[in-house]
């Protein structure tokens, strides 16, 4: 089954109690909840909207004891489907070994049975979070790339999330304006260092906060640095 199946949506394992599964829900729900999403724009607050209805779904299904048998019977018969799809055709015996004497018979190995589905930690779910958090953002400078500049080329920015070049006007003396972007996690001196790495050409930096969009904007940035970080805060 692709994606995640619901007890790695709401993390919990197989044999997890009904207390377990409501418990886990809560805890997991309350990180979607408008009030908290509603700072982040609209991108952030859809793929909220999203995450949300996903867990709901898994706790419908997991505290309805039938819903969940039948859930478990389809996991169980999704896997016995790879299983079968995975192994390896049957060996063809080999002309003239019919009258050969058997040899002894192969040791039997007892097979381990599966271990449990592990419960997710912290350091797991902050990585989702990130990601989440991640896309929304990049979809937002996006789309303010495109209500500053309409149409424009995405080239290939190694170390990069995203890239925008701008073609520049028609007896224009001024170059045409090149962004590239990418999200961190936690913005400190190794992250610039990269970044600056990274670029292939020279760039000028502009920290943004995606919680609240605030960017740190030096007096010199250029006017189209500044058009894009409007675009984003005003979130249009």
């Amino acid at each position: 089954m692709p994606g995640k199946t619901h007890y790695e949506a709401l993390e919990v394992a197989h044999d997890a109690s009904s207390d377990d599964i409501r418990h886990a829900f809560r805890q997991a729900i309350a990180r979607y909840h408008p009030d908290k999403v509603q700072h982040l724009g609209k991108e952030f607050q859809q793929l909220a909207a999203e995450r949300s209805a996903e867990l709901t779904e898994a706790y419908r299904t997991l505290m309805d004891p039938d819903k969940r048998s039948e859930y478990d019977r389809t996991l169980a018969s999704e896997r016995d489907r790879l299983q079968a799809a995975t192994m390896p055709a049957p060996s063809v015996e080999e002309p003239g070994s019919h009258g050969s004497s058997p040899g002894p018979p192969p040791p039997t190995v007892e097979r381990s049975p599966d271990p449990p589905t592990p419960v997710i930690g912290f350091d797991a779910e902050r990585a989702n979070r990130d990601a989440l958090i991640g896309r929304a953002a990049l979809a937002r400078l996006r789309h303010a790339f495109v209500a500053e500049f309409g149409k424009f080329d995405e080239p290939d920015a190694a170390g990069f999330d995203v890239s925008c070049s701008v073609k520049a006007k028609l007896f224009s003396r001024s170059a045409a304006p090149l962004f590239v972007g990418r999200f961190v996690p936690r913005l400190d001196g190794a992250a610039v260092a990269q970044t600056f790495t990274a670029a292939p050409t020279a760039v000028f930096l502009v920290p943004i906060d995606v919680r609240d969009w605030q960017a740190l904007l030096l007096p010199d940035a250029p006017p189209a640095a500044r058009a894009v970080v409007q675009r984003l805060q005003a979130g249009k």
